[in-house]
């Protein structure tokens, strides 16, 4: 299912790109246009694209409240209140409004999760099986099992599984308990989506640092 939550960080650790696409909204007003921002100095002033309508042009006043968000990596949206400092009337056309002190992260996703080819034995109803874990995240993963000549694999839809795999980065083991959500069977695997129950804090962990660790090599 997905859920979402809202973290508030410090206004300096605002990474805004030239280029970026965003989304404003004139308070009071109801209006919207969407721009690119173009410039600005951390801490001071960001420099957008105005508005290219009349009306849009003569609602941004010195002072006038703006609401502007973004699409940010990994199912994020992040947003932030401001007010128009200036705007330049002749070509370039420029508005320049304030940098906000604090901005809101809206995560749409309830966990991050990633791609990795670990190997994993499961038990379900006292049945053993094995197989590979293609993704994973706090939250859950996906395992993937080779074909059955017996067909055993007729999983009950929130059956309780127990997993045991290696944890990342380590030769120690992980123990934990989830539930079946999805089969899904193709001529050559079986892909079984399953949901983690409560983790202990050392698991948590142990995946949270997992997935960072992959999300910083694919940004660097």
């Amino acid at each position: 299912m997905v859920t979402s939550s809202v973290e508030r960080q410090p206004g300096e650790k605002l990474a805004l790109e030239i280029g970026h696409d965003v989304l404003i909204e004139i308070q009071g007003l109801g209006r919207r246009f969407k721009t690119i921002i173009i410039g600005g100095e951390v801490g001071q002033y960001i420099i957008v694209k105005p508005p290219q309508t009349r009306a849009g042009l003569e609602a941004l006043l010195p002072g006038t409240l703006l609401t502007m968000r973004y699409i940010m990596s990994r199912g994020r949206i992040c947003g932030f209140q401001s007010e128009v400092r200036q705007i330049t009337r002749k070509s370039p056309r420029l508005l320049f409004i304030s940098y906000p002190t604090t901005f809101e992260v809206l995560n749409l996703r309830r966990h991050d999760r990633v791609h990795c080819y670990q190997p994993v034995t499961f038990y379900v109803e006292a049945q053993e099986y094995s197989g590979h874990i293609l993704n994973i995240s706090t939250g859950g993963c996906l395992v993937t099992m080779p074909p059955s000549e017996e067909d055993t694999y007729m999983f009950a839809e929130n059956a309780e599984a127990f997993l045991n795999f290696r944890k990342f980065e380590s030769e120690d083991y992980s123990y934990v308990q989830g539930r079946i959500k999805k089969v899904m069977r193709e001529h050559d695997h079986t892909n079984v989506a399953i949901e983690f129950d409560t983790l202990t804090d050392d698991v948590r962990e142990c995946i949270e640092s997992y997935v960072n660790a992959v999300y910083d090599h694919l940004a660097a």
